[in-house]
């Protein structure tokens, strides 16, 4: 069956609409339609309900629709699999990754890589912790750049940097040490909950110390976590990643016991590496680690020895 169908199907679902789908894929709506009916009429069953609200799958569309992704996932591989075998560099590696992993550590990792594979595509999706591992499992992306969760016993998990996780305060807010802030202090504190997904990497930690925060807000973004901190409204928790390069006028303090969340490269167990991916792997790792060697020594130079 033309897979082109399938990829279709896949595209509308994602979009939830087949005008959307259609401009994503560089078709007619009615030509989308075509397809879509085409393609009910083989499988002999009907795949999707259209209505008002846009498209979405039928009880058949949803058992269908796993085997469907991972025959296009297939696919891919098998035409990057050509590709690489014709001698051709020419292939697409999918990333998800969070937002602060995409300022700070893929740039140098993408312009080391395409200098040596300037024709490999790279396609970067910027999400939530959930929604990035669940693309993983799903097969729409080949790799993640995260941080390593307890539910991992389907991925392959590959250690890059341990991120040290910091409390986040208003200047004015009164501590008893000017070095380290205990996290028992988070205890019925009025709390922002950071962009959805990182209360995974900061509740285990709340939870073994019994603490409770007074939760006031939730799921936003790192900028508006820390505008909100500065402007007295509550506390947080954020990685020293997260606050890297940070101009708000806020206090960021080493946690005490000290907390981390490790970060990393997840891929799913058992998936076949082409060598385009094996080489963006090793690559990372060298950037990264490359990326902490510099900022030590940095940070250690003395500049009265200049």
């Amino acid at each position: 069956m033309d897979l082109k169908k399938y990829e279709a199907l896949i595209a509308a679902v994602d979009c939830g609409s087949f005008s959307k789908a259609a401009v994503k894929l560089g078709y007619t709506q009615s030509g989308l339609t075509h397809m879509m009916n085409s393609l009910e009429e083989v499988v002999g069953v009907p795949l999707l309900i259209r209505g008002h609200f846009g498209v979405r799958l039928t009880e058949h569309g949803k058992t269908l629709l796993p085997y469907i992704r991972q025959l296009i996932d297939a696919n891919q591989k098998l035409e990057t699999a050509i590709a690489e075998l014709a001698g051709r560099k020419n292939a697409t590696i999918r990333i998800g990754s969070y937002t602060s992993i995409s300022l700070h550590w893929l740039p140098a990792i993408l312009q080391r890589f395409q200098q040596s594979y300037p024709q490999v595509k790279l396609e970067i999706q910027n999400t939530s912790i959930e929604e990035n591992y669940q693309w993983l499992r799903e097969g729409k992306v080949d790799m993640v750049f995260g941080s390593k969760q307890k539910n991992f016993g389907d991925l392959q998990w590959i250690p890059l940097r341990d991120d040290p996780l910091k409390a986040i305060l208003p200047l004015n807010y009164p501590v008893k040490d000017e070095q380290v802030f205990p996290l028992k202090e988070f205890h019925n504190a009025p709390f922002l909950m950071p962009a959805m997904g990182f209360d995974l990497d900061i509740m285990p930690y709340f939870r073994e110390a019994g603490i409770t925060p007074r939760i006031k807000l939730t799921a936003m973004d790192d900028p508006t976590i820390l505008a909100m901190v500065e402007r007295g409204i509550g506390t947080s928790i954020l990685s020293e990643l997260v606050v890297t390069g940070c101009q708000n006028q806020v206090r960021v303090m080493d946690l005490r016991p000290y907390a981390i969340r490790q970060l990393g490269i997840a891929l799913r167990k058992g998936q076949e590496r082409t060598p385009t991916v094996q080489k963006f792997v090793s690559c990372a790792k060298k950037v990264v680690d490359r990326l902490y060697v510099d900022t030590a020594a940095l940070k250690t130079k003395d500049p009265r020895r200049e």
